[in-house]
């Protein structure tokens, strides 16, 4: 269900205190609901819409997804289950009119109170620039409107520039998994807590 049609937008779903610098606006439109950000500070000006993912995004968050994967995986697989299976916390971040990164939160199935954030890419010249923030701000919002308490992600330990983006977003280090995807796929472990904030 869109959250348009829910009478409620993504603006709700938002710590009140975040991000108040970057001149946040919605807008409703005929698939739901958009989060507006400004920001001239970062970019001559930027205008950031974080949104649902739609069909028609499909070819562009394949390509990104295709950009930031091993050669061997096939995206377009991932990415169209994932938008059918993940449909309320897939969101996109466009700019000028093209997508430039994505975020895939879920909840566990047998654990609802524990989500998720499977998928976080942004693409590599649109980086350092607060989008990705900015997609963990709105995925962990609606995750915490669905019910989740706690949020967890894995990343590379060689991926600096991730690990300090999850700190700066109130995420722990708590676990570290050798080979967790395999032979040189080890990973460390992050939680977030979404209780009271």
């Amino acid at each position: 269900m869109s959250l348009a049609r829910e009478g409620r937008s993504l603006e709700m779903l938002l710590p009140s205190p975040c991000d108040r610098s970057h001149g946040r606006t919605t807008q409703s439109f005929a698939g739901g609901t958009a989060l507006f950000f400004t920001d001239k500070s970062q970019y001559t000006v930027m205008d950031l819409i974080i949104r649902g993912y739609r069909e028609s995004d499909f070819p562009r968050v394949s390509a990104l997804e295709r950009e930031n994967s091993p050669g061997d995986c096939a995206p377009e697989v991932f990415i169209r289950q994932a938008g059918v299976l993940f449909t309320g916390t897939f969101l996109v971040a466009e700019h000028e009119g093209m997508v430039i990164g994505y975020t895939i939160g879920a909840l566990m199935q047998h654990r609802p109170a524990t989500a998720w954030i499977v998928r976080l890419v942004v693409a590599e010249q649109h980086r350092r620039h607060g989008t990705g923030g900015r997609l963990i701000t709105a995925v962990t919002g609606m995750l915490r409107e669905s019910g989740a308490e706690e949020v967890y992600l894995s990343v590379a330990p060689a991926n600096r520039a991730a690990r300090a983006l999850y700190e700066r977003q109130g995420f722990c280090e708590v676990d570290f998994c050798p080979a967790y995807f395999g032979d040189g796929g080890d990973r460390y472990i992050f939680r977030k807590g979404l209780v009271g904030r």
